[in-house]
């Protein structure tokens, strides 16, 4: 583990942050008739995405073997932890998305593939080399994220995202981070994303039951100095002893 046992639990950061959703920008000719510009309507009113630096969002990913849950903003969610390869990719499907031109589905559909030109778990992969692909279905699973990113520049289809990710795991720290740097960009339904992890922490597993654990131990008349988590996995299962904090 890259934290070490003991560490005092202080309130936890501000979990969660919505991405700013791109505005769509119309151009006409406000100085025509209101009939000529009725009339044009059709065929001169252009619709531009709003290109800029996007708003950072904050991830949060737990990659367990058996299930991957993520919370992106106020939206929360899990997928089975399996991966394939697959020779065509389908369009409009959660966890289907293509990395240096191998196409992948992640999550509860690979059970509908039948040309998988190979497939596995994040148990067989390894939570490290795993990583990116996790990271990238869970935005996929996300509702409108990718929809309301802003545009790499006027007029282009290609998207960008800024990330702050933070990963519940085992492993260590340091090679979940290199592992996350080692891809810059995928391609889901036609369209590129740029995706730039500008923040990235590691929590040992178990981090977020300690946290409500240790709100709920303030509330007792003799809060304990120190208390344990057992976290129960579907590869591994952990205890840890952390020390309550009442700040």
């Amino acid at each position: 583990m890259s934290e070490q046992n003991g560490q005092a639990i202080t309130k936890s950061d501000d979990m969660i942050e919505v991405t700013e959703v791109s505005e769509l920008e119309v151009r006409g000719h406000k100085d025509e008739p209101i009939e000529q510009r009725e009339k044009q309507e059709t065929s001169k009113k252009r619709y531009t995405r709003k290109t800029g630096k996007p708003k950072t969002t904050k991830v949060v990913l737990d990659a367990g073997n058996g299930r991957c849950k993520f919370a992106i903003g106020e939206y929360f969610d899990y997928f089975t932890s399996q991966w394939a390869i697959v020779r065509k990719l389908p369009r409009d499907i959660a966890g289907a998305f293509s990395i240096d031109n191998k196409h992948y589905i992640v999550g509860d559909d690979i059970d509908c593939v039948a040309d998988a030109i190979d497939q596995g778990s994040i148990a067989s992969k390894g939570k490290v080399e795993a990583l990116p692909l996790m990271l990238i279905a869970a935005l996929t699973y996300h509702p409108d994220i990718l929809d309301n990113a802003p545009a790499t520049k006027k007029r282009s289809k290609d998207r960008k995202l800024l990330l702050d990710v933070e990963v519940l795991s085992l492993a260590d720290g340091d090679e979940l981070e290199e592992s996350l740097k080692s891809i810059s960009a995928f391609q889901k339904d036609g369209i590129n994303y740029e995706i730039n992890v500008i923040c990235f922490r590691h929590r040992v597993e178990g981090y977020g039951a300690a946290i409500r654990a240790n709100q709920i131990i303030q509330e007792l008349p003799q809060p304990p100095k120190k208390f344990h988590i057992l976290d129960i996995g579907n590869g591994t299962s952990t205890i840890t002893t952390y020390t309550a904090s009442s700040t």
